[in-house]
């Protein structure tokens, strides 16, 4: 079973001045409220200095990863470490960034292969899922010490010019 994040509760962009008085450690948000979010901080617009932990960007299966300018920029804003998760449909976590940043650990009971490039996983009871992703599985031990298959190159699955073609006919 993937933890799920259906109960989360997001501040709406309009919020977000309300954020300070929560005092948050991390920061949990989509590359795009991130962004924002960092250039808000750099305008002096919001002062959140409580985060002080690390900041997790969500990326639904199919997105683009998360860019290292971003990446960067929130490091040098927040000084904290940045770990991306990879979100399933139904708001699962499906993978989370190595502590190492050598990919994405897939999550306890989650299996994942590979048909023509295209990541596909199993998550019991549901199986064959597609995850939109291209990219390589990794089965060697991680230096940060987690057992769990890692995903790595990940991105997004574009189909061939033919088989968008044949999908349009459809």
């Amino acid at each position: 079973m993937l933890p799920e994040f259906e109960s989360v509760q997001p501040f709406r962009h309009e919020r977000w001045h309300e954020i300070e008085s929560f005092s948050p450690n991390i920061l949990v948000g989509y590359a795009f409220d991130l962004r924002r979010f960092a250039e808000k901080s750099r305008a002096r617009e919001l002062q959140v200095p409580s985060v002080d932990r690390a900041i997790f960007a969500l990326t639904d299966c199919g997105s683009n990863p998360l860019a290292d300018p971003l990446r960067d920029q929130l490091w040098h804003l927040f000084g904290v470490p940045i770990y991306e998760l990879i979100i399933a449909p139904g708001c699962r976590l499906l993978a989370a960034e190595c502590e190492a940043h050598d990919g994405w650990h897939l999550q306890d009971g989650v299996e994942a292969y590979l048909v023509r490039d295209h990541l596909i996983y199993d998550a019991p009871p549901l199986n064959g899922l597609h995850t939109g992703f291209t990219g390589q599985i990794d089965t060697a031990p991680c230096a940060c010490g987690r057992p769990t298959v890692r995903l790595k190159n990940l991105a997004p699955h574009l189909p061939r010019p033919f088989e968008r073609r044949i999908a349009a006919v459809a």
